[in-house]
């Protein structure tokens, strides 16, 4: 049987062009935005865009122009394709999933294996990846190709046991150090729907709590999930700070342990310059006509 490993990730910029392509396509996302309306959604990821695409522009240029995710994946596919035929699937920039899969198609492949590089699973992730993929295959009716998926493997003993080592090879005394894991916030009403990431987060807090756990090697883990986790608002600041700078040694004096540069425009707190935008009252006509219409009628007369 021929098979296909697919390594899912989110993607990223590959050059400042690109930027505004990845974010339009991922706040067109409805595990992202949730909206119902595809129309509401279309447009409230247009403004998104609109007004992060140059704060995203510049960070970007601060870790060279370019994701380093496309780099490292290039890295990866190397190694394994030794071992196998192995693609990676973006979910919002090239390569996308209906051209890997259309190749896949034709060269006949009989099996895929879909592996999320998110160790953790969340609607907003994995299962939107998966979605698009099925969704694709149902329009190429492909019907005869067999499909299965990676579990979830944030606790698995294997994949800490790669995150400690590598911890260890980049990190001095690190009995001395205090090392924060971040990782992006839900909104609650995602969480509260039944999205499983905090749950992942949660598996980690008891780390947090201790002042001493032993991992490898004496580390010290401590996740920080949500700003709620961060009691002290002087604190968060100096964590967008950190999150925002690029540091030597990504050493953050501030809080007195290392912590690296993740700035991609998204951890940038909401302090926009001030812009004058100008929506046409057909917009708004077309919103109101998504809503039962006696709920405006003041305002549907007003439009015109």
């Amino acid at each position: 049987m021929k098979k296909a490993v697919l390594l899912l990730n989110m993607g990223g910029a590959k050059n400042p062009e690109t930027v505004e392509v990845f974010l339009s396509n991922m706040f067109r996302d409805k595990r992202i935005l949730t909206l119902k309306s595809t129309f509401l959604r279309n447009l409230l990821a247009k403004l998104i865009v609109t007004l992060r695409k140059k704060e995203a522009k510049k960070n970007l240029m601060k870790v060279g122009g370019a994701s380093p995710l496309f780099a490292n994946t290039k890295k990866l596919l190397k190694k394994l394709n030794r071992f196998g035929n192995f693609e990676a699937v973006m979910r919002y920039t090239a390569p996308r999933a209906d051209e890997v899969l259309k190749k896949l198609q034709k060269d006949k492949i009989e099996k895929l294996v879909l592996f999320p590089l998110y160790p953790q699973y969340s609607t907003t992730t994995t299962l939107s990846s998966f979605e698009e993929i099925f969704e694709i295959i149902g329009e190429m009716n492909w019907a005869d190709v067999e499909i299965s998926t990676i579990k979830p493997y944030y606790n698995n003993p294997d994949f800490l046991k790669i995150v400690a080592e590598a911890i260890k090879k980049n990190i001095n005394n690190p009995q001395q150090k205090h090392l924060i894991f971040s990782a992006h916030s839900l909104p609650e009403k995602i969480i509260n729907s039944g999205d499983v990431m905090q749950d992942s987060a949660e598996y980690y807090k008891q780390f947090a709590k201790k002042p001493n756990i032993d991992i490898k090697d004496n580390f010290v883990l401590t996740t920080i999930h949500r700003a709620e986790n961060t009691d002290d608002e002087n604190r968060l600041k100096n964590i967008f700070e950190a999150l925002n700078e690029k540091n030597e040694d990504d050493c953050f004096e501030k809080l007195d342990c290392k912590m690296p540069f993740l700035n991609g425009g998204l951890f940038s707190q909401d302090n926009f310059d001030k812009t004058n935008t100008m929506l046409l009252n057909s917009i708004f006509k077309n919103i109101f006509k998504v809503f039962p219409q006696p709920v405006y009628p003041a305002l549907q007369s007003q439009l015109g």
